[in-house]
């Protein structure tokens, strides 16, 4: 079994050309994967986004900027 856990900072440069500029957000996130037989491996994984400095008010694309969560599994087989 593995476990890798994983943070990042979003910033905006202009890619949201109405949302305010520097950081946006920050994300935490686990992954845990699972060799179950010699080609069969299970995985999944788990992620949170923290929305940062969010001012709609005076920015219009802020609007949008809001904390998620998300999750999801996976199965992968090796040919040999």
């Amino acid at each position: 079994m593995r476990l890798e856990l994983q943070t990042a900072a979003g910033f905006n440069s202009g890619y949201v050309s109405d949302g305010h500029n520097g950081l946006n957000n920050v994300k935490l996130a686990a992954n845990l994967s699972y060799q179950l037989l010699n080609n069969v491996m299970l995985s999944g994984y788990a992620s949170y986004s923290v929305a940062i400095n969010k001012d709609a008010a005076h920015y219009r694309g802020d609007e949008h900027l809001r904390s998620l969560f998300w999750a999801g599994f996976g199965v992968s087989y090796q040919f040999n």
